[in-house]
């Protein structure tokens, strides 16, 4: 199946999740394709307590914050402050649902530009054709690649 739209945006974690609220808000034409929050759950430790604060949101409208999240829940800003990474994903899970974020999971497995579009083959099988392409993925090394590395 081939999807076309004005913004395709590549990776489903905290900068993408931020970018596709405020396109959304603004009802500008999107795709997110990547599974949401990935590279936290996998690649971050269990435990982990984050620098920032409960200021410190996806959400740049400021509708869907930390706080708010905290306040539903009956947790007091006291209670949890370092954050850990255990809250901060239930506050990105709560988030995509209040934000009503759409993500297609699955990977982008080749990007390429058709003229004045890029176009985008999915592992699903399915591609996105797109005039903008956001780059919004985790970064992780891994021992089995390096620059000039060879099996």
């Amino acid at each position: 199946m081939n999807h076309a739209t004005e913004t395709l945006i590549v990776g489903a974690g905290p900068f993408g999740l931020g970018l596709a609220a405020y396109l959304q808000k603004r009802q500008h034409d999107f795709r997110m394709v990547g599974y949401p929050m990935e590279f936290w759950k996998r690649h971050m430790p269990a435990g982990m307590l984050l620098r920032s604060g409960i200021e410190w949101h996806l959400d740049p409208d400021n509708q869907w914050t930390i706080e708010r999240f905290l306040s539903e829940r009956g947790t007091s800003r006291g209670l949890v402050e370092p954050l850990s990474r255990e809250l901060y994903l239930s506050y990105c899970e709560w988030f995509m649902r209040r934000a009503e974020i759409p993500v297609q999971e699955t990977y982008v497995t080749q990007l390429g530009q058709n003229g004045n579009h890029f176009q985008a083959t999915l592992a699903d099988g399915s591609s996105v054709r797109a005039r903008q392409v956001v780059i919004a993925t985790g970064f992780y090394s891994t021992p089995t690649f390096r620059p000039g590395y060879r099996n």
